[in-house]
């Protein structure tokens, strides 16, 4: 069997030896650092661990008030959506929000993140539009049922969920009142919610918004623009 390596080893090329190398190389290394320190119970009691969610995952009920965001109308594409799920029901947690909670009581959780939907808040979506009465209401009673259940709420402000009115307007993250907007929500947000809830996320997952929703964006946009110029080329 020495002897089968021997050869072998001697048939390899030049990159294939000095690939083994390294592996050999990192593997003795790797093997040699110390392993991670024990978490004592001082540090696990400082974080904060639980469950999360998003509005557009959960929430449903698109009749209880909430405009469409950007989601309902991708969901509402032939093909986009495998078992053809929309937003518009999800797991109808609108309705069942109490049933739910009951649920993570049940499992122990102490956190919870959630996010709330934009477009159930300000169904308009715009700077100075008008606050649904009913998105504040339902928000409160989420976050009280929380508390009541020893579960603490963390929210997220924006889950990929932008008001499809806004997309319509200005093509969202695309214009600069975009800003505006999101600073208006947010105000509402920490008016109304501020006082009860400590801990707050702007964005979930930048990264996504900029490579995938953005720049998919972007890309519409280039091509629109450059059909249309061929157009006009081919018919001037």
């Amino acid at each position: 069997m020495l002897k089968t390596v021997v050869i072998h080893w001697l048939d390899l090329g030049m990159a294939w030896k000095l690939a083994v190398l390294a592996v050999l190389l990192v593997t003795h290394a790797v093997a040699a650092l110390p392993g991670p320190p024990q978490c004592s119970a001082a540090t696990l009691n400082k974080v904060a661990f639980g469950v999360g969610s998003s509005a557009t995952q959960i929430g449903g009920a698109a009749a209880g008030g909430r405009s469409p965001s950007v989601w309902d109308k991708f969901a509402a594409e032939s093909g986009k959506i495998q078992d053809g799920s929309s937003p518009a029901t999800a797991t109808d947690f609108y309705n069942k929000y109490k049933q739910d909670i009951q649920l993570m009581k049940t499992l122990g959780v102490k956190n919870f993140r959630m996010s709330l939907s934009w477009s159930r808040l300000i169904p308009r979506g715009l700077k100075g539009s008008a606050v649904s009465e009913d998105g504040v209401r339902f928000y409160n009673n989420v976050i009280t049922e929380l508390k009541k259940n020893g579960i603490e709420p963390a929210i997220t402000l924006y889950h990929w969920d932008l008001p499809q009115v806004l997309q319509d307007k200005y093509q969202g993250f695309m214009d600069r009142q975009f800003v505006d907007d999101f600073v208006y929500y947010a105000k509402v947000a920490f008016e109304k919610f501020g006082g009860r809830v400590r801990k707050w996320t702007t964005f979930n997952e930048p990264w996504v918004i900029c490579n995938n929703q953005v720049s998919q964006s972007e890309k519409h946009t280039e091509a629109r623009h450059s059909q249309q110029s061929s157009s006009q080329a081919f018919a001037s």
